[in-house]
């Protein structure tokens, strides 16, 4: 409970772990929620991957080590959305927009959708989940460990300390993922 606790002020105290988690969050809706949208970012997937296409996750916010996983699966799908939203532009405009009439909803929708993909295309926004993944790896494995019959607590804390840290040592971060 203690590791959950500090996860939760991980995101309370950084600032751009906490703007990169609601962005990534919202580009992940933004997907799930329209449909003709998910289908063209799922067929890139499936031209890249031989027919593979990964499903897109949410985070549980009850669920700290959802956040790392989450995050970790949105990594893997960077290239296939980054090309979708390059080679494909036009057509996720119409999908976004789809067969609204109003000229105002239609603006509306293709600044959303507009804002999206230029957040998909940055630099920025990609390192945000990169630096709260390698942040919470080992709070995630600490919480994991500290779940199990051998409270290995000395471990999980001195692997904590050697990557927060920077120690080149990484022998007990490496044991810590490995449950030694």
């Amino acid at each position: 409970m203690q590791f959950q606790l500090t996860l939760g002020d991980y995101f309370k105290e950084n600032d751009e772990a906490t703007s990169g988690a609601e962005d990534a969050t919202d580009v992940i809706g933004w997907i799930l929620n329209h449909q003709c949208v998910h289908i063209i970012f799922d067929d890139i997937q499936a031209e890249r991957n031989d027919g593979v296409v990964l499903a897109y996750l949410v985070a549980n916010l009850t669920r700290w080590t959802t956040h790392f996983i989450t995050f970790s699966h949105l990594l893997e799908l960077k290239a296939p959305l980054c090309q979708a939203v390059i080679v494909h532009h036009d057509e996720i405009v119409s999908a976004q927009v789809g067969t609204e009439r109003n000229a105002r909803a239609c603006q509306k929708l293709t600044d959303d959708m507009n804002s999206k993909c230029d957040l998909i295309n940055s630099t920025e926004f990609w390192n945000k989940p990169k630096m709260i993944v390698n942040n919470i790896e080992p709070i995630c494995y600490g919480t994991n460990i500290n779940q199990s019959d051998k409270i290995q607590v000395l471990l999980m804390f001195a692997g904590i300390y050697l990557h927060f840290s920077g120690h080149p040592n990484h022998m007990i971060a490496h044991g810590m993922k490995k449950g030694i």
